[in-house]
């Protein structure tokens, strides 16, 4: 996607609820993020913290921003994230989007 750029912003919202019932844990989200996200890419990512409405009210997510290269190596280290995340989880939901940006001081 958008050939003509040469960096994206991707942003991947994982829930720390999960439909098994058992949810995500700090201490598991932290492992996950060390594990899985950092190794991937060990710079330019931002994790930010909040709730989103959900059917038992409100429920805990963490929005993660990544700054890298529209490169094939890149975008499958993305996939690589958001294919890790349901199956150790019990099935929680991570979305995922892409932005083509500009970088510069």
């Amino acid at each position: 996607p958008w050939a003509d750029s040469v960096m994206l912003q991707t942003q991947m919202r994982f829930e720390m609820e999960s439909p098994d019932g058992v949810g995500v844990s700090e201490q598991q989200w932290a492992k996950f993020l060390a594990e899985i996200i950092q190794p991937r890419f060990p710079q330019d990512v931002t994790v930010l913290e909040g709730t989103a409405p959900a059917k038992t009210g409100s429920a805990g997510v963490r929005l993660v921003l990544i700054l890298h290269p529209n490169t094939p190596d890149a975008l499958a280290r993305v996939a690589a994230i958001a294919a890790a995340y349901g199956p150790r989880f019990g099935g929680a939901k991570v979305t995922r989007f892409d932005t083509p940006v500009r970088t510069g001081n």
